[in-house]
């Protein structure tokens, strides 16, 4: 929160181009940052590790009246990254690929349908593999047909026809 020169939060932004920040990987590689301004008084500030391990993030801010660079406080901070491509283990089956299946998200679940008759459902909060009953007659076995959520509880497939024998 950017504060006046009485001390107290700023409600308005305006000053983006005075915030002066580097990032530092724990290898001395600057890693590229961007400021964006919230026109609130606050400021974000972004930036994405090349690899898991530690940075070291400097803010300070580029006082035009005073003509100096003054670190905010509590300036530079530490930051750790694990990897972010680490293997999870999962539970349940997962579905067979086939040629055909599409996904989409509804909630915090991923559906995957097409290229056989069954749903399959992966569930990202328990990182379990389900696969569902589907209420109604569901839509014939097909390939290149799109699905998407309507109002995160139902789903539509639109399009695709049935697959040439042999495939799915």
């Amino acid at each position: 929160q950017a504060k006046d020169v009485s001390g107290r939060n700023r409600s308005s932004g305006g000053d983006g181009e005075f915030w002066r920040v580097k990032v530092v990987d724990d290898h001395g590689k600057e890693v590229p940052s961007k400021v964006a301004d919230n026109k609130d008084g606050t400021y974000d500030i972004s930036y994405i590790p090349r690899k898991q391990g530690t940075c070291e993030v400097s803010v300070a801010y580029d006082d035009p009246v005073q003509g100096d660079v003054i670190p905010i406080r509590g300036s530079p901070w530490k930051a750790s990254f694990d990897n972010p491509w680490t293997k999870c283990k999962m539970s349940g089956t997962a579905p067979k690929v086939q040629a055909g299946m599409a996904s989409t998200a509804l909630m915090k679940r991923i559906v995957f349908y097409g290229g056989g008759p069954e749903v399959h459902v992966l569930d990202s909060d328990h990182l379990k593999w389900e696969t569902t009953e589907v209420e109604g007659t569901p839509p014939a076995h097909r390939i290149d047909h799109s699905l998407t959520t309507l109002d995160n509880e139902k789903l539509m497939v639109y399009g695709g026809g049935k697959p040439p024998p042999g495939v799915g």
